[in-house]
């Protein structure tokens, strides 16, 4: 199966982790499946809808979608802001931009040069999901400090548009899970490729 999986630093995975940690390639190692990750560090729902509508070949040439969200991801869309953070194409030399990122630690501007505009997030999936032929499971993703809470922070009406799971790291494993207060550890993102192996597998 071709599977398309999408969403923010969750799926993209950062620098912090070998490629072959990340989530996509675990679902792949572990499922046989062919994964392909769409993912930016930052995205919000909103961006990932706006990819995907830019992209349809992606989403006909897939047997299930995988859309994983956490609680920040319902609200503004994320903008672009800084080269450091997002870069717009290969640095000529690795070691400056290097130093600028991660020891003098360059902020980015507090408003974005190419601000997107908002738009309602909630009808811009409901029309996705209308329009899409093929399976699609919508992932929530709780955070270390949303533990216990049963992913109530993501509204009914999303619940009732396709299949939809809670998925509550802190609650199986506890901090060990974690990388920081909302990114997987190495063992969280391998067990979190399992459970939507298992999920994925029983819904397809």
């Amino acid at each position: 199966m071709d599977i398309l999986l999408v969403g923010d630093s969750l799926v993209y995975g950062g620098n912090e982790l070998k490629q072959a940690e990340k989530l996509g390639p675990l679902i792949a190692e572990q499922s046989g499946w062919s994964v392909w990750p769409a993912a930016a560090g930052s995205w919000g729902l909103q961006n990932e809808l706006e990819f995907l509508r830019r992209h349809p070949d992606l989403v006909k040439g897939s047997d299930a979608i995988v859309v994983v969200v956490n609680s920040g991801d319902l609200t503004a869309p994320s903008a672009w802001k800084s080269p450091h953070s997002h870069p717009l194409e290969r640095p000529r030399l690795y070691l400056p931009y290097l130093f600028n990122r991660y020891v003098r630690k360059v902020r980015a501007p507090s408003t974005s040069p190419l601000p997107v505009p908002e738009l309602d997030v909630f009808d811009e999936w409901a029309r996705f999901v209308a329009h899409t032929d093929v399976p699609i499971l919508l992932v929530a993703y709780s955070s270390s400090s949303e533990r216990h809470q049963e992913c109530r922070w993501l509204p009914l009406k999303y619940r009732k548009t396709t299949p939809t799971f809670c998925y509550d790291a802190g609650k199986r494993g506890g901090d060990g899970l974690f990388r920081d207060a909302i990114h997987p550890s190495v063992l969280g993102n391998r067990l979190f490729a399992r459970w939507i192996v298992r999920r994925l597998s029983g819904a397809v």
